[in-house]
Formats: structure tokens, sequence, C-alpha cells
């Protein structure tokens, strides 16, 4: 194989890799960036870095799904979020799933309330924004608070989701934990009390059976 030929399919496989996988910065050094779109493809990933703050408060991203998941019944676009640090509540990331059929569309929030990992929709377009507070917005010098990555890519679900959101992080059940060791506290209360109750019945029973060993009385 020639020079010319191993350096055509590098170049090759460079240009795959650049279609493959792109990354957006959500920051005031790129206004460009917010406000547009891309597709995305079977195999690609797109890559959303919010570096703390955005021009005028707002910044968006829609993604389009192409239509090319073969025999996927139940194609869908996740967002999987990492290295999430929101700050002091000054700002608020949404993941929305679209949909351009009389189902409703789905979202989902990230900010410093509300820990997400991951977001899934079966609709078409997934659109990420980032909205921030109005003085934070206005601050000057402009000021970094939060950060967070997301990776866009394609899969294919086994299921139709019910409500097409699909969130991996789970809140504390307090209540419910608090109801189990109620519960819990209960039965061992029980438990005890019967352990008591037997030992008394013991002690009884044995004394009850043994004779009369004390000293007689003089008369």
């Amino acid at each position: 194989m020639q020079t010319s030929d191993l350096l055509g399919i590098l170049i090759s496989l460079l240009t795959i890799k650049h279609i493959h996988s792109s990354t957006y910065k959500f920051d005031n050094d790129t206004p460009q960036q917010c406000g547009g779109s891309t597709h995305l493809a079977k195999n690609a990933k797109v890559t959303i870095q919010g570096l703390g703050k955005v021009p005028n408060g707002y910044c968006g991203l829609v993604v389009y799904a192409m239509q090319d998941m073969g025999d996927c019944k139940y194609p869908a676009i996740c967002a999987t979020v990492s290295g999430a640090d929101m700050g002091a509540c000054r700002a608020k990331v949404t993941f929305t799933g679209k949909y351009f059929t009389q189902k409703s569309d789905h979202s989902k929030d990230l900010d410093c309330n509300t820990p997400m990992r991951k977001f899934c929709t079966q609709g078409s377009v997934l659109r990420v924004e980032v909205i921030e507070e109005m003085s934070y917005a206005k601050m000057t010098p402009p000021q970094s608070d939060y950060t967070f990555n997301a990776t866009i890519s394609r899969v294919c679900m086994t299921t139709q989701e019910t409500d097409d959101i699909v969130d991996e992080y789970r809140a504390p059940d307090l209540k419910g934990a608090i109801h189990r060791n109620y519960v819990i506290g209960v039965a061992v209360a029980c438990c005890l009390a019967c352990v008591f109750l037997i030992l008394l019945l013991v002690m009884k029973c044995y004394y009850k059976s043994q004779p009369y060993s004390g000293l007689k009385t003089e008369k």
C-alpha cells in the first residue's frame, strides 16, 4: 500500500471522528454556539459543556435525531450528565423531549436542588437550554457559578416508555424510611416483651415446683 493511500485512509478516519463527535460550549466566549441546532446520527455523540456564564442569561441547543436507527422499534435520544455543580442556585438547565404529534412534550430540570444523571426521550428532538437568574445574568464583571457536562447520544429502547423520561437519580424516600424504622421498632419491642413474659412464666413455674426450704419457726 502506498503512502498516499495510507494518508487518505487516515484523513477519512479523522473526518469520520469529527462528524461523529462534536462539542458545544455554553459560555460568554462562544456566543455563536447558543441558539443553534445540530443533527445526531446513529453512534454519534454531542457534548455540551456548561462553563458558568452564558450570553444575556440564556443559551440553548436543539438536537435533531436522524432517522437511521434501522429496525429499532423504540429509538430514543439520551443525555447523560456528569461533573455537574450548580453552585448557588443561579441557573437552571432544562432537557426537553419534543414531539410533533398529539403527545405532550416532557422536560427534566437540572439545578442546585434537583440532581440528575440521565434523561431520555423517545421524541424526535431534544432541546437543551440554560436560563440564568436575572441578577446573575447582568452581573458585572461576569462570574462563573456553575458547571456541567451533558453527553447526548442515540439509544434503542426495548419498550415504549409511558412518560418518555428516564432519570437514574432517585431522591431518598425519607417518609418510607421513617415508616420502615417505626415498624421495625414496634416489632423489636414486641419480641422483647414476649421474651420478658416467657422468662417471667418460666421463673414462676420453677419456684412453684420447688419444695419449701425455709427454716421452721420454733415455738
